[in-house]
């Protein structure tokens, strides 16, 4: 379930689990999406749970109300509820989707620990170079006179201003959100990042498909749904086609040569004994360590770069702070 306002995979996942919970304990789904209005803390959360309560209460069915109230869902949860709704199951369904919700929470989590270092050391670096030359200056310049900061130094206080600037930092936010897509289809590409969003994507793909096969989605619906969920949509969508040519799930997805072949063979291997489902689930845990050790070589790569950042930066601190001293000196 995709909440518009970036809600995080955690609190979807407790959304669900108090959902199935107060589902398969007797409450009604009115009740219950009214007692989630209340104490869901995203607004997003909150304010379409109270548009289903009300029209729960008005008669409509589950599916109905989450379309009409707005509830920003996907299709693939959408159409689970929708699948619950029709055998009788809805229970285990929201269960399922709480299960789903954890293990990509889970699976958030991790990276977002892994990124953290870099990150901060690139945020520590940044503010660094925004804070110190301006004050460090500042304190320089009524000693300096009329000689004034060497050009090194002032290139290095106007790099700092530039870098400190509201208006640099607007313009920049702005053109970041209007080009996004293509910035992150040229991130995919990256030495090292490349790998660890593809293990990603078919580790989400893995997890999805699992679950819409075992609650009973055909086939087809099936692949599209868990591409949708991945980001694989068209890899999916071809596998589609040479499955309804008569090809197995293992030769569609081959033929796309978006999957890694490990894949490949496990679905092969489930169809034949099948057990496709518990494959897939499988075969997502080991994506899972893959993808911890994917982001490890990222960080193996990008944390030496960083470090060279903040040693230039480092440097041509020491350098410029050195230049005035100097000339200091010289006038005694």
């Amino acid at each position: 379930m995709r909440m518009r306002g970036q809600v995080g995979a955690a609190e979807r996942a407790v959304f669900f689990r108090c959902l199935s919970l107060m589902f398969l304990s007797g409450i009604h789904l009115g009740r219950s999406f009214d007692i989630l209005s209340r104490q869901s803390e995203h607004p997003d959360l909150a304010r379409a749970a109270g548009e289903v309560s009300e029209r729960l209460r008005n008669g409509s069915s589950l599916s109905r109300a989450l379309v009409q109230g707005r509830a920003p869902m996907t299709p693939f949860a959408l159409r689970l509820v929708q699948l619950g709704e029709s055998t009788g199951t809805l229970g285990v369904l929201l269960t399922r989707l709480a299960d789903y919700e954890e293990k990509l929470a889970l699976l958030q989590h991790r990276v977002q620990a892994q990124l953290a270092y870099p990150v901060l050391l690139a945020t520590l670096c940044l503010i660094a170079v925004v804070v110190l030359p301006p004050w460090l200056f500042a304190a320089l310049r009524p000693a300096l006179g009329q000689t004034g900061l060497p050009w090194f130094s002032q290139l290095v206080l106007g790099l700092s201003r530039v870098l400190g600037s509201p208006l640099l930092w607007l313009l920049g936010g702005s053109l970041i959100y209007r080009f996004r897509w293509s910035l992150l289809a040229r991130a995919r590409h990256l030495p090292g990042l490349s790998g660890a969003l593809s293990t990603l994507a078919q580790a989400r793909f893995l997890r999805s498909l699992a679950l819409a096969l075992e609650t009973g989605l055909p086939l087809q619906q099936s692949l599209q749904l868990a591409g949708g969920c991945a980001g694989l949509e068209e890899p999916c969508r071809q596998a589609v086609e040479s499955v309804v040519a008569g090809a197995t799930v293992a030769q569609g997805l081959a033929a796309t040569g978006a999957f890694s072949p490990v894949i490949i063979q496990g679905v092969r291997a489930g169809e034949e004994s099948g057990k496709v489902s518990q494959m897939l689930l499988s075969l997502a845990q080991l994506f899972d360590l893959e993808l911890e050790t994917a982001i490890r070589r990222f960080l193996d790569m990008l944390e030496p770069v960083l470090m060279l950042l903040m040693g230039i930066a480092a440097g041509a601190f020491i350098i410029a702070t050195a230049l005035p001293l100097l000339r200091l000196v010289e006038t005694l």
